[in-house]
């Protein structure tokens, strides 16, 4: 395949660059497949017909937990723990959004939250708002669905953990 880019004199020349790979959903797909880590992060299976989105989440926080650990590594061994409380509520807060981002639409925001133990007067309220994804990643019915305990059973590294064990073995 040939590639004609038009040049100042408004003729047309070859290019001498290759011709772009389009990236599609279905190569996308396989490709993030053979990078997930073995045990699935979002508590189902992962098989070719997973939701790409899906993926993509579990994905992110799989890098997210090698980042943070290498992170820690390399700067715990300052005394800097209230940095990394902070560091570690933001982190665990933007992971919260991007859940909420996923799920998107009002009733699959709903039906999640129930899924995971919010009442139904809560996670109406939740569902229903017309707060940003940022603000309601700090609300009381996503902390109770998305708890400390639940993103460390999806995968997440808690960068205070981390530093307690580094600061403080046993």
């Amino acid at each position: 395949m040939e590639l004609f880019v038009p040049s100042f004199e408004g003729e047309r020349k070859r290019s001498t660059r290759p011709a772009m790979r389009v990236l599609t959903a279905g190569t996308a797909r396989a490709y993030i497949h053979d990078l997930l880590p073995p045990r699935p992060l979002s508590g189902r299976p992962v098989t070719p017909d997973t939701p790409f989105i899906l993926l993509i989440l579990g994905y992110q926080l799989f890098k997210t937990c090698q980042y943070i650990r290498g992170w820690i590594n390399y700067f715990g061994i300052a005394k800097g723990y209230q940095l990394c409380c902070d560091l570690d509520h933001w982190i665990r807060r933007r992971v919260r959004m991007a859940y909420w981002r996923q799920w998107r639409k009002p009733r699959t925001k709903v039906r999640n939250l129930m899924r995971l133990g919010v009442p139904v007067e809560s996670a109406a309220a939740c569902g229903s708002t017309n707060k940003g994804p940022w603000r309601s990643a700090k609300t009381p019915g996503i902390h109770q669905a998305l708890s400390n305990a639940y993103l460390k059973s999806e995968g997440l590294y808690s960068l205070r953990d981390g530093w307690i064990k580094l600061h403080y073995p046993k």
